[in-house]
């Protein structure tokens, strides 16, 4: 498999652990019917594996198991991420990803492709520490701070590359991210820049 690619499951794997979830919340055949525009009989034929099931299709039944499970409010994503952050160009030094963090009081930062306008992902408080306690095999460590400082961020390794969500994503589809995440990515479908959610974003909800 070349870096990058997708590896998914086999189809029968991922029908069984559909299958499986949904039972455990005592989801019905309608329900998930209800959510596909499928008859029951269909879906049966889904559960069965007499019928091939599509990406888009796993992704609906995975979601509504989320929603069925989850006891987060239904509420739009556009009320808890933190909008037009500032963001550094990935062939900008290291030094300006950190000064403008500082700035702005946050402990990450997007990171933008400049040819591309692609975001990349974020460089966090964590990320820099890593590498600032771990120097690059070819430089001295007596030395280390100071080339970090100046090194691209593209060449430093402190990208964490996190997971991009449309605005309409539902709470449950973010808070799965951030279990991985410290934060994750917001995209505006009308919007060129990138809204951060974070870990920090969600306990907003026990304050409600």
């Amino acid at each position: 498999m070349s870096e990058g690619e997708l590896h998914l499951p086999p189809e029968r794997t991922i029908i069984q652990h559909l299958d499986s979830r949904r039972k455990k919340i005592h989801l019905s055949q309608q329900d998930i019917g209800d959510v596909l525009n499928l008859n029951q009989a269909n879906v049966s034929m889904l559960f069965q594996e007499r019928r091939g099931l599509r990406y888009d299709e796993a992704y609906q039944i995975l979601l509504l198991i989320h929603k069925s499970s989850s006891s987060l409010p239904d509420l739009p994503l556009k009320e808890f991420y933190t909008r037009k952050v500032k963001s550094a160009y990935s062939d900008e030094p290291t030094r300006i990803a950190a000064g403008r963090m500082k700035e702005e009081g946050f402990t990450q930062i997007p990171v933008i492709d400049r040819k591309t306008n692609e975001c990349l992902g974020l460089v966090t408080d964590l990320t820099l520490l890593a590498r600032m306690l771990e120097p690059l095999k070819a430089q001295p460590r007596e030395t280390w701070l100071k080339h970090l400082a100046e090194m691209p961020i593209r060449d430093a390794d402190i990208i964490d590359r996190v997971p991009e969500y449309p605005i309409s994503s539902p709470l449950i589809e973010i808070a799965e991210g951030l279990l991985h995440h410290y934060a994750v990515l917001v995209r505006h479908e009308y919007e060129t820049q990138f809204g951060i959610i974070s870990r920090a974003d969600f306990l907003r909800l026990l304050l409600e």
